[in-house]
Parts: structure tokens; C-alpha cells; sequence
């Protein structure tokens, strides 16, 4: 369905390369959506974890296409988008593997000596207070790449508008069983 979107933008593009335009749709659209959902993983989780779980959903976009999306394209769009998360974790950069050993070496310690917070570390959700920072360091790298005037910080809240006072009348005593009368 999406790749159907980009044939008459990448038609020109795939007719000047001799390729067939359904195709080349396909192919930006898999690796467009498996480049976006490895984005939102590389936020929210951190090294090995991000790797893990997009290896994972590419299994499972790669298994949902074959067995319950319809329609020949979108089953393209999603086995291509499965195959890109599935080779995050196959083709990894030369960091990962270092970063993937240390991950390693750091469970086995941590099973070994039974401290199971670091094997929490290695496959943990970043805390919502480092997702804003890592965000909020995006958008001022961005602010100051293109020149952009940096935001103002969020006025404060308006003060709530103070209830009126209400005394009670004389010989009228609240207590925490209900009021007492005084004559």
C-alpha cells in the first residue's frame, strides 16, 4: 500500500536504471519503515537490546508477511523492512562487536557472581530522564546545524484562582466524626 504512494515519484528514477518502478518502491519503502522503527529502537533502548529486539521484529514482520498480510506489495513492503531489522543484528559495525563482546563478557559476570543488575544493564530501557536528555541534545544539535533560533522555556502554569473562604457559622464545630453543635 505505501509503496504504491511512491511509483509516481520513483518511476523516473527506476525507468532511467532499468528497473521495474513496483520494485524499487518496494525496496525504499521496506528499508524506509525498517530504517524508522530501528530509529525509534536505537531511542529507547540502548546497544545490544536495540540489536536484539530489531532482530526479533524482523522475524516477526517477515513471518506476518507470509502468513497474514494481504496483498502481494505490502507483503513485499514488510518482508523487506523485516529483512532490514533482521540484519541489524547479522551485519553489524565494527563497534558493535566490541560493544557485543563487552555485553557478553558482562552477562557471564553477571550470572556468574549472581549480581543480576548487571545483566539488567546490558538489556535495559533507557529511563524516560535520559530519552528526553538524548532527545533534547537532538534538537539543539539540529537548532544550531541550520542556524534556528533556539526555543523559549515553557511559560509557567497560570496560578490556580483561590477558593473563597468560607467560615463556618458560630457554635458550628467540624470534628473528624462529622460537626458538633455547640449551643
Amino acid at each position: 500500500m505505501v509503496s504504491e504512494l511512491l511509483d509516481p515519484i520513483v518511476g523516473n528514477y527506476a525507468g532511467l536504471m532499468g528497473l521495474p518502478t513496483a520494485d524499487t518502491s518496494s525496496d525504499i519503502t521496506g528499508m524506509g519503515l525498517g530504517t524508522g522503527v530501528s530509529l525509534v529502537n536505537n531511542v529507547l533502548f540502548g546497544g545490544l537490546a536495540a540489536k536484539v529486539i530489531a532482530f526479533l521484529e524482523g522475524i516477526g514482520a517477515q513471518y506476518a508477511a507470509g502468513h497474514y498480510v494481504p496483498g502481494e506489495r505490502n507483503k513485499a513492503d514488510l518482508a523487506k523492512m523485516g529483512t532490514y531489522l533482521t540484519w541489524e543484528l547479522l551485519d553489524p559495525k565494527p563497534e558493535d562487536l566490541v560493544a557485543m563482546a563487552n555485553a557478553i563478557a558482562e552477562i557471564r559476570a553477571g550470572i556468574q557472581f549472581g549480581d543480576w543488575s548487571r545483566v539488567g544493564r546490558v538489556f535495559g530501557v533507557k529511563t524516560p530522564l535520559q530519552i528526553s536528555s538524548e532527545l533534547k541534545s537532538v534538537s539543539q544539535a539540529f537548532s544550531r546545524a541550520f542556524a534556528l533560533p533556539a526555543a523559549a522555556p515553557p511559560a509557567p502554569p497560570p496560578a490556580p484562582p483561590e477558593a473563597p473562604r468560607v467560615e463556618a457559622p458560630t457554635g458550628v464545630v467540624p470534628t473528624a466524626r462529622g460537626i458538633r453543635i455547640e449551643l
